[in-house]
């Protein structure tokens, strides 16, 4: 976690031991730990997933971290991540993330064999109806709003865009209660 300031030989070495790492984009550069790492993890071949460190200070969602982590790895000076792709970031997200949390065999990909996750996203909405590149659109255009049916398990949790098994307002104000406690401490 958090893998900001490794020489490319020390990320070498890391590479050899079979190492994971997580990349937290938004939170890395929102507490000014560092830039993130994104492109000198992968070329040294250390698997690498998104995540987000804390929601305090970032949005917690997949698509956000996403879009940073391109967004950021494509900006670096001299164009040195032009060669990261979008592909690359939705892998993070799925494949690559599972493999990083030891889930590799369970979760990250549809495959037989492997649990029934699934996300199905909008094509309607004005940032997604017009692309051409569905993985970019939803690296670059996606975002919660998007989501319209979640599985977890084979088990369907979201419909329509609306949680199914949740008491939402009951959810809400547990949330408020619990940030209530918190802020008063």
């Amino acid at each position: 976690m958090h893998a900001l300031h490794y020489t490319d030989e020390q990320l070498k070495r890391i590479a050899a031991t079979g190492a994971t790492a997580s990349v937290s984009p938004v939170d890395e550069m929102s507490l000014g730990l560092g830039y993130p790492t994104t492109g000198s993890l992968r070329a040294a071949g250390i698997p690498t997933g998104l995540s987000a460190d804390t929601v305090v200070c970032s949005p917690g969602d997949m698509f956000s971290q996403m879009r940073t982590a391109h967004l950021l790895e494509r900006g670096r000076p001299g164009g040195a991540g032009l060669g990261f792709t979008t592909r690359d970031a939705l892998r993070m997200a799925t494949i690559e993330g599972a493999q990083v949390v030891g889930l590799g065999d369970v979760v990250g990909s549809l495959r037989p064999g492997k649990q029934a996750d699934l996300q199905l996203l909008r094509t309607d909405t004005l940032g997604m109806a017009a692309a051409h590149d569905p993985i970019g659109a939803i690296v670059l255009n996606a975002d919660t709003g998007c989501v319209d049916t979640v599985m977890v398990a084979g088990r369907v949790l979201k419909r329509g865009g609306q949680m199914l098994h949740q008491d939402l307002a009951s959810v809400l104000a547990a949330l408020a209660e619990t940030a209530g406690a918190v802020v008063a401490v």
